[in-house]
């Protein structure tokens, strides 16, 4: 009992945010130890050092093919919330069914499309197994599928199967790198890739059965909500589009590195990424909040700026303690040794890693909100991105720049990101002066 009243007591003190973040994070934390072992110890054992490099290149392409649906996700996950916050649960219900149905069609859209254009790419990445179409293809959608339920989660405030769905989708994606990684390396991977998705969506289904069954009918929304659809699919398609096209290029200019150099560009990420840990339950229970308080008509912008703030000093603190210890953690196993000329780069990883995430923070914020003016200014950054990476790629010369090593790679995409955080943050500052003035 005494237990329960200290729970209790300190959800009551920190508030919604802070309490289901701290939640969040213990239960992510959990699975990632199983994530950590099979990102740094499976997967480079039964991935050759030539694949290697290709498996976040890999990744950014299937996020590319499942553009069209990730277009639909937050307008999907906005409207989830307002009709969750007016408990018009039928409005869900027929939510969620169309997003099945939408989902459909496209997967059978894009296995077309992945199978003209997929092939080349392959090839460009030097990669010969024709398998792995198919398996980028169905990873790839799922994943871009997950977040409408994990955000009918979020609406719902269903926090707790959440945290149950992080707990028991690390060690099944465990146990099938363990059974499939032997067997395909590369294609594998992403079959592993597929299994917590699969799990999340089976479960929230199996949840909200249960919640709505068949006391709750489905209600049409589309006629009311389509002003909402139409403001959030502009904007967004066409930053998901120009986003999504600049980290493609960013990583098909990754994998014109030499082998060895893309191979240590996955082994530092996985160190360096580790400094979003902290920040991404803190996302996670951020959006319903603010979609709610504006909704409510209420200020958002101290909840942005904490979490904002809260990355930056996290992300540069764990940057530091990587730049100091990251050669002394390269040096315990043979298969890091090979790359311990790369330790360097720990520092710059990191903090770009953290500069990222920054981002994500603000534009969530806006996103929830419903405030697209940012998108003035992000989108002709994406394409200035865009273009100079095409550039590089294709005509290295006319630059006179020449990204032919992992160092570059990094002061690279640490200089823009550092752009586009500024660009977000000097933005939001105006933003909360107009507000206060009104």
């Amino acid at each position: 009992m005494k237990l329960l009243k200290i729970l209790d007591f300190s959800k009551k003190k920190l508030g919604p945010l802070w309490w289901y973040s701290l939640i969040i994070f213990c239960a992510q934390r959990l699975s990632d130890v199983l994530n950590i072992l099979a990102g740094l110890w499976l997967v480079p054992k039964y991935v050759p050092e030539a694949e290697l490099g290709a498996v976040q290149p890999l990744t950014q392409i299937g996020a590319f093919l499942g553009l069209p649906l990730a277009i639909f996700v937050t307008p999907f996950i906005k409207l989830l919330n307002n009709h969750a916050t007016n408990n018009e649960l039928g409005k869900v219900k027929s939510l969620l069914r169309d997003a099945i149905v939408i989902s459909v069609l496209i997967l059978v859209i894009v296995m077309v499309a992945a199978k003209l254009f997929l092939p080349s790419l392959l090839e460009f990445m030097r990669i010969e197994d024709g398998r792995l179409t198919l398996a980028i293809v169905f990873a790839s959608l799922l994943a871009t599928l997950v977040p409408i339920f994990t955000g009918a989660l979020q609406a719902l405030k269903r926090f707790r199967l959440y945290t149950v769905s992080n707990l028991l989708a690390a060690p099944i994606r465990f146990a099938t790198f363990l059974l499939v990684l032997p067997i395909r390396g590369l294609t594998g991977y992403f079959v592993g890739q597929s299994v917590p998705s699969f799990l999340t969506i089976g479960l929230t289904i199996s949840d909200f059965f249960r919640k709505f069954g068949k006391n709750v009918k489905c209600k049409p929304y589309f006629k009311e909500d389509l002003p909402i659809i139409l403001m959030y699919i502009v904007p967004l398609s066409l930053i998901a589009l120009t986003g999504n096209l600049r980290g493609s290029l960013e990583m098909l200019l990754l994998r014109s590195l030499p082998d060895a150099h893309s191979a240590a560009h996955y082994h530092i990420t996985r160190f360096s990424e580790i400094a979003t840990y902290i920040v991404n339950p803190m996302i996670f229970v951020m959006f319903p909040l603010i979609a709610e308080k504006s909704e409510l008509g209420d200020s958002t912008y101290r909840i942005m700026a904490q979490t904002t703030i809260f990355t930056l000093g996290s992300g540069l603190l764990f940057s530091v303690v990587l730049a100091i210890f990251g050669p002394t953690i390269f040096s315990l196993r043979e298969i890091w040794q090979g790359y311990s000329s790369f330790t360097g780069l720990f520092g710059i990883a990191t903090v770009t890693a953290t500069l990222r995430m920054a981002s994500t923070c603000i534009t969530t914020h806006h996103i929830a909100c419903g405030r697209f003016r940012y998108a003035f200014y992000l989108i002709p950054i994406y394409i200035l991105e865009a273009v100079f990476f095409y550039l590089l790629l294709r005509k290295p010369d006319l630059m006179g720049i020449k990204i032919d090593s992992l160092e570059k790679f990094f002061q690279l995409i640490f200089i823009f990101s550092l752009i586009r955080l500024s660009v977000l943050a000097v933005d939001a500052v105006f933003a909360v002066r107009n507000e206060i003035k009104h």
